[in-house]
Order: C-alpha cells, then structure tokens, then sequence
C-alpha cells in the first residue's frame, strides 16, 4: 500500500512540476517579447497595426461601427490560436524570434562519440 502512496506523490509532484514549468517557460517568453518590443519601436509600431487592424475587420464582421472600441474582454476574445495564427502573420513572426533569440527552454546538444575512452588510476 505504501508503494502505491508513493507513485501517487510521485505523479503529483510531476504535475506541479509541469504546471510551474510552463508559467515559468511563458511568463520568461512573454517578458523578453515585451523587452524587444520596447526596444524596437518601429516593430512595436508594426505589431501595433496589425492588431488594429484585426480589431477594425471584427468590427466590421460583427457589424459593429468602427469608431466603437472593443472591451477588454471582448478583445481578448479575438485572440484565439487561429486568429493570431492566420490574421497576425507579423506578430506571429515576433512570437517565433523572440522564442529563437531567447529560448525559453535552453537547448542543450549532446554528441555521440564513436569510441569509448577508458581512463585508468
């Protein structure tokens, strides 16, 4: 019973470890997008527009009269995978090199030897 109790915790010790990881891996992702946004404000400037411009096409696709500005919720309900996928292409862009320059995640290479070194005392 004590064995089964153990893989227990075990199971949920990993979980947490996976929950925080991606907080972590996200909330790091979205700092250094911020940073490079704030530091390249002409591409800030390009982001900027793209997003309004997907707010102004909802706008029109909801029949909504342009000059109405979407709530807080309502924008962020625009901002599904697939809009910012297909709708955002420059943001998108952003996202990947922000992830390219500052991997959330380092990667780590390993190299496989072809020989075995033994080394005697």
């Amino acid at each position: 019973m004590s064995s089964m109790h153990e893989e227990l915790e075990e199971v949920k010790d990993s979980m947490i470890n996976f929950v925080f990881a991606g907080r972590d891996t996200t909330g790091c992702t979205l700092s250094w997008f911020f940073y490079c946004m704030c530091t390249h404000q002409d591409k800030q400037e390009k982001v900027f527009q793209e997003l309004m411009e997907l707010e102004n096409n909802q706008s029109y696709t909801n029949q909504l009269h342009a000059s109405i500005l979407l709530s807080f919720n309502e924008y962020a309900d625009l901002l599904t995978y697939e809009t910012v996928h297909n709708c955002t292409p420059y943001l998108h862009a952003a996202l990947a090199e922000t992830l390219r320059l500052y991997p959330a995640v380092p990667r780590v290479n390993l190299l496989e030897t072809s020989s075995i070194i033994t080394i005697t005392l």
